[in-house]
């Protein structure tokens, strides 16, 4: 893992904000690209516990598409392993959950576990998860629903943090706006603890904190070189499937850089090692 997720981060600057001098005493900031009103389709998940409790999951269909993965040229925060940026077809519509798993969906499905170091019950994402109980998590509630629920994987996750089938055509730098204030829970506005989910600006597809409050596991084992392999053809459903030792997380967190908020961002994590800021969401498939 790169070393700045450790790091609480008390100065931001440059990235923070993308703003414009219109004189002396006026700055107007840039408007993020204007969305498409209406047309996301969204369908309820019930979870229920062992005992018979019950909770809702909000799910969001993301239709099949073509997108360019990765940072651009120009962004000067990138890291090699975002590079280069290329285009990406998912074949596939698919569903994913509106939110991050809360912890009040993974104690009534697990029966009251919570592993959370932030133990707060309710809406606060459910954290300090390995990737091996987000997939029991997963496998759980597909033999519950009789439906098939998993990890996403990064390109889907990209994918739709992007704003899927809704995608401005002026990409944005985080996860619905050019403005991380917006969207994102961080190191320098999260007074260093997760925050309830949804509270923050949703992107194109009505997806709240694809960017921030806590990482997000993928269903890929990390690769810094994976993107590569895609130079002159288009990858068409990727999956980094070579078991490697670190599994690819997603969106940055609650105590990180914004630079860890970009949509481009990856990163990764020993999937039998825990921390408070990991968390993760589901896909369910079509």
């Amino acid at each position: 893992m790169k070393k700045r997720i450790y790091t609480l981060v008390l100065a931001v600057a440059g990235a923070a904000m993308l703003a414009v001098s219109c004189g002396p005493d006026e700055v107007v900031e840039p408007a993020d690209p204007t969305y498409p009103v209406g047309g996301v389709m969204r369908q309820t998940v019930t979870i229920t516990g062992p005992s018979g409790q019950k909770v809702d999951m909000e799910m969001v269909l993301v239709r099949g598409g073509l997108f360019y993965r990765g940072a651009l040229p120009t962004d000067p925060e990138a890291l090699d392993c975002e590079r280069p940026m290329h285009p990406v077809l998912i074949t596939s519509d698919y569903y994913i959950s509106a939110y991050e798993v809360t912890q009040e969906q993974y104690e009534v499905l697990t029966g009251g576990q919570n592993p959370s170091v932030f133990a707060r019950g309710g809406d606060y994402p459910v954290e300090n998860v390995t990737y091996e109980e987000a997939e029991v998590f997963c496998q759980t509630l597909s033999n519950r629903t009789g439906s098939t629920f998993m990890l996403p994987t990064e390109a889907q996750w990209e994918y739709a943090a992007r704003g899927g089938h809704f995608a401005p055509q002026e990409a944005t730098l985080y996860a619905g706006s050019n403005h991380v204030e917006r969207v994102a829970w961080y190191g320098a506005n999260s007074e260093l603890m997760p925050r309830r989910v949804g509270e923050k600006a949703p992107n194109a597809l009505g997806l709240y904190d694809m960017s921030g409050n806590v990482w997000e596991w993928c269903r890929d084992w990390y690769a810094d070189t994976v993107y590569r392999n895609y130079v002159k053809d288009t990858a068409v459903n990727p999956y980094y499937n070579i078991e490697i030792e670190e599994r690819v997380i997603r969106g940055g967190g609650w105590n990180g850089a914004t630079s860890s908020c970009r949509v481009s961002d990856r990163d990764h994590y020993v999937p039998t090692e825990r921390a408070g800021y990991v968390g993760f969401r589901v896909v369910q498939e079509i």
